[in-house]
Order: C-alpha cells, then structure tokens, then sequence
C-alpha cells in the first residue's frame, strides 16, 4: 500500500490537529510506502505510532530513500490488533522535529 503524506501536511496558518484529513488503513498486517512531503530529504528516520493515550505500538527506524524525485520509507505495520479509532503516525526526519499525521483504523 502506497500513501501519499503529502496531501496530509497542514498548510501554513493551519492547525495540523484540527484538520480533518485523516489516513484510513484497515485492521490487518501491512508493508505500507509512504511518500513523504516535499522537502524531506534521504536519510535514517524514526518512525513510530501511537494510539490515543499515546501508548507506543511501534516504533522503528527506517532509511528514507530518493526515487523519481520523491522520497519514500517503507514500514511494516501490523493492525490486527488494534483497535478500531484514532492512531498517531510521527515521523522523524534526521536532525529534525517530528512530524505527526491522523490514521483512522476501520
């Protein structure tokens, strides 16, 4: 599964946490490619994903790679056990603050 994060960024002036754009993955075990915004460049990221009480349910790291002019990572998540709601994706580009993006499990 491919998702592209770029169309999840918040605009300038907008609140990420307010947005209504949300990633929607079903509960089941997944390699998902995700294409990061523009800017990102290359490079070790750590990535992690939290539920609601933000409870770490996984946590890698993972080498971004440049392909086409997009830079992409692939992560291995497993959503057979989580529960149906609200997930925290957070990314962390090296060097960098995280970014977070809403991933709704359904």
């Amino acid at each position: 599964m491919t998702i592209n994060l770029a169309s999840f960024s918040p605009t300038r002036g907008d609140e990420a946490k307010n947005s209504a754009n949300k990633i929607h993955l079903p509960p089941k075990s997944l390699r998902v490619t995700f294409l990061l915004p523009v800017g990102m460049e290359p490079g070790d990221y750590a990535v992690r994903l939290a539920d609601a009480t933000g409870t770490i349910l996984k946590k890698v790291r993972t080498a971004a790679r440049l392909n086409n002019g997009l830079t992409s990572l692939e992560v291995d998540l497993d959503l057979t056990a989580a529960s149906r709601g609200s997930l925290t994706l957070m990314i962390q580009p090296p060097g960098l603050s995280w970014r977070t993006f809403s991933i709704r499990v359904e």
